[in-house]
């Protein structure tokens, strides 16, 4: 009889309770990782379709952007004409890759400078001066901005159908070395400072169909002026060309060419004012407004060109004085019967005549007063909510440490159609200028529906953006270099 004590059996029932046996206890661990594990891939998965929705939206709000205009600048730097286009989603703009226009030459930034930029329906023409008095290369640049504009009933859409590109130019050692350029009723003018002449350049001369340009002219030369010419015209028929002279048989010069494109253009008349240093000319309601040294002086224009005046009468409109100076202007806006100008530097004023009166009438508003700044000439606009605006940009010269900003006139409050109750509305501050002589100013172009503003700035190579509707500064793009002359063509390419 074995008298052996056995091992004592296992309770099943206490083992599963109290120690799992090893194959049981890591099957409890692998359900528990298995649940973490769902649950990071839920929230991944939900962090994805959210970031896949934000996405979508982004792209979807960027399929809706539309081109608002296509701005161009003038690059000192490289001497070179740029563009880029403004695209607009809801109220957020944003400036496209800039580029230099197709087919602009190899210019040198040395001895060539870009003068000044005007533009006319879908076309743009800039002036081109060298250092050397005209024997390195200067002359003129045509530009197509490839945008169109297509009327819808009550409102007009833009296409942007082509890449902008040159052309047409006159580069060479016979250009005259031309400072200012103009944009009278359908044609350009380039002033010929050393061929005392400017030459009229149509854009209907030229035709771009399919992408390729058809020519049907050439530029038309008129002889008008001198050393450093302005120039008015009045119609398309008739030129007045002044000298800058403060002295001697030239002084007070204006030169009165009759124009006749296709045929010989002449100068039919000369007249001098008693006051030299002319600078400044433009046509309004039937009368001529020139700026000499002093005051704004005014006559009638020539009706009848079949017959030589034996005089012509002037009339003066005084500016006044600050300090031991008489007040002067250098150049001109029109804007329907309304002629513009700024005037003053120690307390800066916007000069408004009223040019269909009998006898003209001129209106100043005082400006901001800002130590050691000058106003620039006034650029006029209609905004889309209907009102008429000057914007004017205050300088600084050379490399002074000083705040510039922008001024915005509200000519017409209260909405009659009289620009007498003008007002400074709003001041804003702006990027640096780099004004050296003639160049580095800044400048302002307003988009053709009149919903925003874009102002230069040479001194830190950006372009700003402002809302017309409520004077916001929306954006500020950095496009380097030294953006000066600008301009905008077009609008919003759709307006439904």
């Amino acid at each position: 009889m074995l008298n052996e004590t056995l091992p004592r059996a296992a309770n099943p029932r206490r083992s599963v309770r109290g120690h799992l046996p090893p194959a049981v206890k890591p099957l409890q661990s692998q359900r528990l990782v298995f649940c973490w594990i769902i649950y990071a891939v839920c929230l991944v998965c939900f962090a994805s379709f959210a970031y896949l929705a934000t996405q979508a939206t982004a792209v979807g709000q960027a399929s809706k952007a539309k081109r608002l205009t296509r701005l161009f600048y003038h690059e000192d730097e490289t001497a070179a004409l740029r563009w880029a286009d403004v695209l607009v989603s809801g109220n957020t703009l944003r400036l496209g890759l800039t580029s230099v226009v197709r087919n602009w030459p190899q210019l040198s930034p040395e001895k060539q400078h870009l003068t000044q930029l005007q533009a006319l329906d879908s076309w743009l023409l800039s002036g081109l001066r060298d250092s050397e008095g005209g024997q390195y290369g200067s002359g003129w640049l045509l530009t197509y901005a490839g945008v169109r504009n297509v009327p819808h009933g009550d409102h007009h859409d833009w296409r942007y159908d082509t890449l902008p590109f040159v052309a047409d130019s006159r580069i060479d050692q016979k250009q005259g070395n031309p400072a200012h350029v103009y944009s009278y009723g359908e044609a350009f003018y380039v002033a010929h400072d050393l061929l005392n002449g400017y030459s009229r350049v149509a854009p209907r001369s030229y035709e771009v169909r399919g992408g390729k340009l058809v020519r049907r002219g050439q530029p038309h030369f008129i002889p008008g002026g001198g050393n450093h010419i302005t120039l008015a015209v009045d119609r398309d028929r008739v030129g007045y060309a002044c000298w800058i002279d403060r002295e001697g048989d030239n002084k007070g010069r204006v030169d009165v060419s009759v124009i006749r494109p296709g045929g010989e253009s002449f100068i039919m008349y000369t007249f001098h004012l008693p006051w030299g240093g002319l600078h400044g000319a433009i046509v309004n309601s039937g009368k001529l407004f020139v700026a000499p040294e002093k005051d704004i002086v005014w006559l009638p224009v020539l009706e009848d060109l079949s017959v030589k005046p034996q005089s012509l009468s002037y009339h003066t409109l005084e500016l006044g004085q600050q300090g031991d100076q008489a007040l002067r202007t250098g150049a001109f806006s029109s804007y329907k019967n309304y002629v513009l100008f700024t005037t003053g530097r120690e307390k800066p004023m916007l000069g408004v005549i009223n040019a269909a009166l009998q006898q003209p009438q001129l209106t100043m508003v005082a400006l901001s007063a800002r130590k050691g700044l000058r106003p620039t000439s006034p650029k006029v606009v209609q905004t889309s909510q209907g009102k008429v605006l000057a914007l004017i940009c205050h300088d600084k010269p050379g490399d002074a440490e000083l705040e510039e900003i922008l001024d915005i006139v509200e000519l017409d409050p209260n909405g009659d159609g009289f620009f007498e109750d003008a007002r400074l509305a709003h001041t804003l501050s702006i990027g640096p200028s780099a004004v050296q002589g003639h160049f580095g100013h800044h400048h302002v172009a307003v988009d053709a529906d009149g919903r925003y503003a874009f102002v230069s700035n040479p001194g830190n190579g950006t372009l700003q953006a402002i809302r017309l509707k409520d004077y916001a500064l929306v954006a500020t793009w950095s496009v380097g270099g030294k953006p000066s002359d600008l301009v905008a063509v077009g609008g919003l390419e759709d307006h439904h």
